[in-house]
């Protein structure tokens, strides 16, 4: 679903989404696919109008899609606090801002053995969500976006509104069994997806048989991002927390925020 616009100008502005629905744009998606290691399949719970998962299917992943609300894609209604069957041992998504705690307990609650969520990277912080969330909850890594990603609201065209990124956002990913610490990456919005310049994407990614870049940038309904890919470095050992992002030298981060 798209995300709930946090207190800004643009929140009280005509070009607040209704129901607060601000889809997730594709330069938010891509260099997630390219650095870590995702499913083949997975569920996105908060689909939307489908901004993650079409970018997912044209890089190759079955996605199964649900919403509680019902914009055209995916099955809808489905509320998915109030499910009760892991429909995908992976969960990736962009939840209701208000909601974040709220979905990561309950995927974890049906048994999901990995959760991905887009969210603001001050969700790291917090004495009450370190004992209800970070305490309990293994998280595996985070991937921070070099640049500030920017939102538009669904209910304009995004050529007639400026769009707002006040917050840094970042994917968050938990794993169920990890005994290390959180692993930190830097990634860029403005990367190119790794496969785009390879037949087939690398096996760790569990994606085989993907589309060529056109038929991939086709299938997205969205043109040639731009940039090359800041991948991230190699794993840490399990127990074993590591910084593993390459280094982006400070010329090329312009247009990120101070």
């Amino acid at each position: 679903m798209g995300a709930a616009a946090p207190d800004s100008v643009n929140r009280a502005s005509r070009f607040r989404g209704e129901d607060d629905f601000y889809k997730t744009p594709p330069d938010a998606v891509w260099p997630l696919l390219s650095a870590a290691d995702i499913p083949a399949t997975f569920w996105e719970p908060a689909c939307g109008d489908g901004a993650i998962a079409k970018v997912a299917e044209a890089a190759g992943h079955d996605v199964i899609a649900s919403n509680l609300i019902d914009y055209g894609f995916g099955d809808a209604p489905v509320d998915f606090l109030a499910t009760t069957e892991l429909r995908a041992p992976c969960i990736l998504t962009n939840p209701p801002f208000s909601l974040a705690d709220e979905f990561l307990e309950h995927a974890w609650a049906l048994g999901a053995s990995d959760v991905f969520m887009l969210l603001r990277t001050k969700f790291v912080e917090g004495a009450r969500r370190y004992d209800r969330i970070h305490r309990r909850i293994p998280m595996r890594s985070i991937y921070q976006f070099v640049e500030r990603v920017k939102f538009y609201s669904a209910s304009a065209p995004i050529e007639d509104q400026p769009g707002w990124n006040t917050e840094a956002f970042a994917w968050f990913h938990w794993q169920r069994g990890y005994a290390g610490k959180p692993e930190l990456n830097w990634i860029r919005k403005t990367a190119q997806i790794e496969m785009f310049e390879h037949p087939t994407p690398p096996p760790s990614h569990g994606v085989s048989g993907a589309p060529d870049r056109p038929a991939m940038l086709a299938g997205a309904g969205i043109g040639s991002p731009q940039g090359v890919v800041t991948r991230a470095g190699n794993r840490g050992k399990s127990g074993q927390g590591t910084v593993s992002a390459k280094a982006v030298p400070e010329s090329e981060t312009t247009e990120a925020a101070d």
